[in-house]
């Protein structure tokens, strides 16, 4: 699983510009590697699910906060995106 963060609205980082684009059919390079992308999905913050910490296998994640999802102030003062955004891939 690979983690990154984007900015509240206004800011712009790598990952917010590229996770924007993505979709499912998609091909990206990671680590020298092309990856499929089959789905690109939006999940509360909550917690993320134990399967994107697998220690085994082929498939990746990139998980970022989803600025779409708009943002709450939480009890440290900052604003945070109410979802995170989970881009799965697959080799290619």
């Amino acid at each position: 699983m690979l983690i990154g963060h984007t900015l509240p609205r206004g800011g712009s980082t790598y990952l917010s510009v590229l996770v924007a684009r993505l979709r499912a059919g998609d091909v990206l390079s990671l680590a020298g590697r092309p990856y499929a992308v089959p789905s690109v999905t939006s999940i509360p913050k909550r917690s993320l699910p134990e399967g994107l910490y697998a220690s085994e296998g082929v498939q990746r994640h990139l998980v970022t906060c989803d600025p779409a999802s708009g943002y709450t102030r939480w009890s440290d003062g900052q604003l945070h995106a109410n979802n995170n955004l989970v881009v799965t891939l697959d080799p290619a």
